[in-house]
């Protein structure tokens, strides 16, 4: 299980995860992104971070809990992707799911 979440503010974002693996063990992260990110973007950024820490644990199956309506929506294709700054993180998600 893998659940994420991003922040942002004027003049920083902040992206975290928690995967928990079926032994029962749980690992954190949290990071500072280190320049200004949209909370769209900053959300994006945690689900990479999150699917890369998981790709490097060896997971091969992923269920996903996030709460952002919209990152979750557009990748699930339900959504279209209007702002050109979320195609890229979008497409470079959907790409690391192919893994899982």
């Amino acid at each position: 299980m893998l659940y994420f979440d991003g922040a942002s503010t004027k003049n920083e974002g902040s992206a975290g995860i928690v995967i928990s693996n079926n032994q029962g063990e749980i690992f954190k992260k949290a990071v500072k992104l280190a320049f200004p990110y949209s909370h769209n973007e900053a959300e994006y950024e945690a689900l990479a971070m999150g699917l890369d820490l998981a790709k490097e644990m060896k997971i091969l199956n992923l269920k996903i809990c996030g709460d952002s309506n919209l990152v979750i929506r557009q990748l699930n294709g339900d959504f279209a992707v209007k702002e050109p700054s979320l195609i890229k993180y979008r497409d470079e998600i959907q790409e690391r799911l192919k893994g899982f």
